[in-house]
């Protein structure tokens, strides 16, 4: 989390005028309430007649991070420092843009002057458990979060980065208590219920609502729980998006509402990624993924696949997941990488890209050599009708994997040096889907090794296609 290093009870530059200091306060209180593009013309503004105030080049500096616009925020960082070296709060944004720019070893070094400076100050450790969390170094994190702890023992946010360490580690009874911290977090909004959260306890006939919570992707994860939950005698009221309804129509609950719809009287509720804590408190308590399947309608719409490319390896893709989330930057991969794999013989590739990275296909021209089903794709209902049709799936991290992972389809999933928590370091399947490939970054952002690997496991496909 970068430092927002001046606020409205910070006097301003000595020279300031009222009508600079307005400008000023009225950046930040635009930056607390996270209007960025609004900030940043005040900080700027500002600055073209106060260019020597380092706790304002931080601050745009942290609205440029929060827009990922990281380059430019690093440029803001080392301006402060120019003018203010030993500026711990610029210090600490400063590791936090390197981080996010792979220069985990810089990033280090910075969080580790700011920790010999502020010892005792708990945000510094947060942010240098999440440096070295990027750098894989989850016990030394965890060691730093329980340093924090001791200042500051009701911090949602240490709880949270502990959880992830812990998760990444493979300890998911801690993992997932410590997870349970997301409540408290700015960035998530509970829902609010008349009635208890379920911990576990037999149903014995009573209604409960199970509620989706996040993205796509999660929901899709924990959907293989619903089936346990129906194990414990309860009427079920599953609630999420609409785009999940057909898909879930045969997942064992008594009934699908959509988001945001009155369910009426019930004895419990609980959302759907908690359902972890009760029936996964170790790796080997992991349940198989949901049975989902398309329905006849959405089978029938995509059946003209079945004679497509016959002698082909099809192949489906996908390089982005959600732009809304955070860290998709560093998950996601570029069109132009996919589309070299359209160079290899007996292969064909169909996009399945959704949201606004699937107009990189006509931007770029791929259109012409990538078939876009995405397109026709209403929901996962008629995005896994088409997926039945594929040899294999080769993507980037996104609710597709887990939706394909679901179907039991075979997926080679790129992946980032520090990937989600599901899917291990050292290892090249995870048991979350036994039908994912894991190709993973040597290092942070390094794609070409990755896709190499990918493109070989595509050629030896195609070859034992041609062959059977």
């Amino acid at each position: 989390m970068d430092a927002l290093v001046c606020d409205l009870d910070r006097q301003g530059m000595p020279s300031e005028t009222p009508s600079l200091k307005a400008r000023r306060d009225q950046a930040l209180v635009l930056h607390r309430r996270g209007h960025f593009d609004h900030a940043i013309a005040f900080y700027k503004a500002y600055l073209k007649h106060s260019p020597e105030d380092p706790c304002i080049w931080s601050n745009l500096g942290a609205c440029l991070r929060a827009q990922k616009k990281h380059q430019a925020a690093l440029a803001c960082y080392h301006r402060a420092l120019q003018l203010e070296p030993d500026n711990c709060a610029a210090l600490g944004n400063l590791g936090n843009v390197l981080k996010d720019l792979h220069r985990l070893d810089d990033a280090l070094a910075v969080h580790q002057r700011v920790l010999a400076a502020r010892p005792e100050d708990a945000q510094v450790l947060i942010n240098h458990a999440s440096a070295l969390r990027e750098h894989r170094q989850f016990n030394a994190a965890l060691a730093q979060l329980d340093k924090a702890s001791t200042l500051d023992p009701d911090s949602a946010a240490i709880s949270w980065e502990r959880g992830q360490n812990l998760l990444h580690l493979g300890h998911y009874r801690e993992g997932f208590e410590a997870y349970e911290s997301r409540w408290q977090l700015a960035d998530v909004v509970a829902s609010e219920f008349s009635f208890p959260q379920w911990r576990g306890e037999p149903l014995g006939g009573k209604r409960i609502l199970l509620h989706a919570e996040q993205g796509y992707g999660d929901t899709l994860l924990a959907a293989r729980y619903i089936r346990l939950v129906r194990q414990r005698g309860g009427y079920i009221v599953l609630q999420c998006k609409s785009e999940l309804h057909r898909l879930f129509s045969g997942i064992g609950a008594d009934r699908i509402i959509a988001s945001g719809q009155l369910c009426g009287n019930m004895d419990y509720h609980c959302p759907l990624m908690s359902l972890m804590a009760i029936f996964t408190p170790e790796t080997s308590n992991i349940p198989p993924p949901a049975q989902l399947y398309a329905s006849p309608v959405a089978k029938k719409k995509f059946r003209f696949l079945r004679d497509r490319d016959p002698a082909y390896l099809k192949v489906g893709i996908v390089w982005s997941g959600s732009v809304t989330f955070k860290n998709n930057h560093n998950r996601s991969a570029s069109l132009e990488r996919f589309a070299a794999l359209a160079e290899l013989t007996s292969v064909r590739l169909y996009s399945f890209q959704k949201g606004p990275r699937g107009e990189d296909l006509y931007a770029n021209g791929a259109d012409a050599v990538i078939e876009n089903l995405a397109s026709d794709c209403d929901d996962f209902s008629d995005t896994a009708a088409a997926l039945e049709h594929m040899d294999v799936i080769v993507m980037t991290d996104s609710s597709l994997a887990h939706l394909a992972g679901s179907l039991g389809k075979p997926v080679i999933n790129l992946l980032q040096y520090v990937p989600y928590w599901i899917y291990s370091l050292e290892q090249t399947r995870t048991p979350w889907y036994p039908s994912h490939r894991l190709l993973k970054q040597p290092s942070p952002g390094n794609w070409d090794p990755v896709f190499a690997e990918a493109r070989k496991l595509l050629q030896r496909m195609a070859i034992e296609k041609t062959y059977t």
